[in-house]
C-alpha cells in the first residue's frame, strides 16, 4: 500500500434526514494537548463517546463514556424531545463537531439524491439541521463512486472537514468546511506530492488525530492480512506512514470477527484510540494508542461494570469527541 496518513477526531452533530416518528425504540443493553498552528485556538478534548444506530427502528443512541466505562446512554431526540427515528435512504456517515460548539454533530448521506445533511447537536438533542452546500450556496449532491469515509479537522482551522473516497480510482478527497458550507477541496497527496491512490484490500476505517499534532490522520485496514495502517497527515499531504504495533512492538494483525468501527480519543490524552467490535460476541474493545503503538487494551463495560455486549440490530456508527 502506498503512503498513508493520519486523521483527527470528530464531535457529535446530527444530520436531519426525514420526518420523525414519535415512538421510543429499544435501546442496546449490556448482556450478562495537540500542537496547533500559530493563532489558532486548540480544542481541549474530553472523553470520546460511542454512537449506535438501530437498523430496524431508526433510533440513534449515544453512549456517554469515561474511557472504556459506559456512564449513561441517551436516545437522540428532536427539538421537541421526541426520538428522532430515521431510516434509509439516509444513513449516518460520520460524527463530528461541525459548528465548534463542543458538542459532536451527526452527518447523514442520502443514497439516492446524494445530499449530505447535518444534525447540529447539544448533547443528545438536535438543535438545528442543514444541508451541505457548495461555495455558491447550492446543495452539494454527490453519489457513487464517491462515498463519505470520515469527518475530521484536517487543516487546523477548527471546523471539521468531510473526507470522501472514490471506489473506482482510489482517490481520497477532502472537503474543507465552514460549518455546512464547503470552502475548498483537495485530493490527498503522497509524500512525493502525487495523488495517493489506494484500493482494496485496504480500506479507510477511521479518521482522527493519531499523533496529537492537530490535523486528522487517516486509518486504513487490510482485509486480507489484518494490518492496520496510518497515514499521518499535514492537511491534505501525507507526512509519513506507519503500521500499528502491539504492546510487544510487533505489527498487530487482527481480522474477523473483529472489525474497526471508529477512531477517537477515548481517554482524553490527546491521541486517538482505535475502537473494535466483535460481530459474534457483541464485545466492543478499545486499543488505547500512543501514536501508532498500542499501549493497553480494554473491553467496554456497562453501568454495572460488566462487559456491554451488543449486536444487531444495533451497530456502532461513529466515535464522537466532546470538546471544552
Amino acid at each position: 500500500m502506498s503512503g498513508m496518513l493520519r486523521q483527527r477526531r470528530i464531535g457529535t452533530a446530527i444530520l436531519m434526514a426525514v420526518g420523525l416518528v414519535g415512538a421510543v425504540a429499544v435501546a442496546p443493553t449490556a448482556r450478562a494537548g495537540p500542537v496547533v498552528a500559530a493563532g489558532v485556538t486548540a480544542r481541549v478534548a474530553g472523553f470520546a463517546d460511542l454512537v449506535w444506530y438501530n437498523d430496524q427502528t431508526g433510533e440513534t443512541q449515544i453512549w456517554f463514556m469515561n474511557e472504556h466505562r459506559l456512564v449513561r446512554r441517551s436516545t437522540v431526540v428532536d427539538a421537541n424531545g421526541v426520538p428522532a427515528l430515521v431510516g434509509p435512504p439516509f444513513r449516518i456517515v460520520g460524527i463530528s463537531d461541525k459548528d465548534e460548539d463542543g458538542h459532536p454533530d451527526i452527518v447523514w448521506h442520502h443514497d439516492q439524491t446524494g445530499e449530505t445533511r447535518i444534525w447540529f447537536m447539544k448533547e443528545n438533542r438536535i438543535v438545528r439541521q442543514a444541508t451541505v452546500v457548495d461555495q455558491n450556496g447550492a446543495p452539494a449532491l454527490v453519489g457513487p463512486p464517491f462515498r463519505i469515509v470520515g469527518i475530521s479537522e484536517m487543516d487546523y482551522f477548527s471546523y471539521d472537514d468531510i473526507i470522501w473516497y472514490n471506489d473506482q480510482t482510489g482517490e481520497t478527497r477532502i472537503w474543507f468546511m465552514g460549518r455546512e458550507k464547503i470552502l475548498s477541496q483537495a485530493t490527498v497527496l503522497g509524500e512525493n506530492g502525487l495523488p495517493a491512490l489506494v484500493g482494496p484490500p485496504f480500506r479507510i476505517v477511521g479518521i482522527s488525530d493519531v499523533n496529537g499534532d492537530g490535523p486528522g490522520d487517516i486509518v486504513w485496514h487490510h482485509d486480507q492480512t489484518g494490518e492496520t495502517r496510518i497515514w499521518i497527515m499535514n492537511i491534505d499531504r501525507i507526512y509519513r506512514q506507519a503500521t500499528v504495533l502491539g504492546e510487544n512492538g510487533q505489527p498487530a494483525f487482527v481480522g474477523p470477527p473483529f472489525r474497526i468501527v471508529g477512531v477517537g480519543d477515548m481517554n482524553s490524552d490527546g491521541y486517538a484510540d482505535i475502537v473494535w467490535h466483535h460481530d459474534q460476541t457483541g464485545e466492543t474493545r478499545i486499543w488505547f494508542m500512543r501514536g501508532e503503538r498500542v499501549i493497553r487494551q480494554a473491553t467496554v463495560v456497562g453501568e454495572n461494570g460488566q462487559p456491554a455486549l451488543v449486536g444487531p440490530p444495533f451497530r456502532i456508527v461513529g466515535v464522537s469527541e466532546r470538546y471544552g
